[in-house]
């Protein structure tokens, strides 16, 4: 059985309890009711995560999209490297075979050939024994850059619409101009995962 002062305790803490319910309610009830008085002091209370956003972006970046979109509000900013169709050849010349990459239109991105040590320039053979140590060095490379992946601006921007959608059970991506052109198609088994489709792209 519980004492006096026992029961005195419980009493005073299921007071305060009640109380403190109470004074959240209250609180919150007086929020709700400036925010509908004022919507600015509602905004006011809330983090401005628009700024926040924006702040990831560059500067000139964010410069650019506020003249470009001016009444427009940064949701969301990520990363994204753009990547260009490339075709990878695998060459058989005895004792120089190599790999390079290269567009549809011809132009050569990079060549990649295996090479022994003792053709290393001294400078990079230098460097790799420092780095490596008395580890085995398994495979030296020798890779030239061609060409690289450049921002052109266009004197207007050119226009174009992307589709997605099953047909005989392959996915099929394309892109078509403005004028019923097809530009580009992808063609992909729904069940291949390693993105072996057929491409047919347009290079206009």
């Amino acid at each position: 059985m519980v004492n006096k002062p026992a029961k005195l305790v419980v009493l005073v803490g299921v007071v305060v309890i009640v109380l403190s319910a109470w004074h959240v309610a209250m609180a919150g009830a007086g929020k709700t009711a400036k925010a509908e008085q004022d919507p600015k002091a509602a905004k006011a209370d809330k983090p401005n995560k628009a700024k926040a956003v924006k702040s990831a972006l560059p500067t000139a970046a964010a410069e650019a999209v506020k003249k470009a979109f001016p009444q427009a509000t940064v949701a969301k900013v990520a990363k994204k490297r753009k990547s260009v169709l490339m075709y990878e050849v695998e060459l058989a010349d005895g004792e120089n075979d190599a790999e390079l990459e290269i567009t549809p239109s011809g132009q050569i991105a990079s060549v990649e050939r295996e090479l022994p040590k003792s053709d290393l320039p001294a400078p990079v053979a230098k460097a790799l024994a420092k780095l490596a140590g008395d580890a085995q060095i398994s495979e030296i490379e020798k890779k030239e850059l061609h060409a690289v992946i450049r921002m052109v601006k266009l004197a207007k921007p050119k226009v174009f619409y992307g589709a997605e959608f099953v047909k005989n059970g392959k996915e099929v991506e394309v892109r078509i101009s403005p004028d019923g052109k097809v530009l580009a198609r992808q063609v992909e088994d729904r069940e291949d995962d390693d993105n072996n489709g057929q491409h047919d792209d347009d290079d206009d």
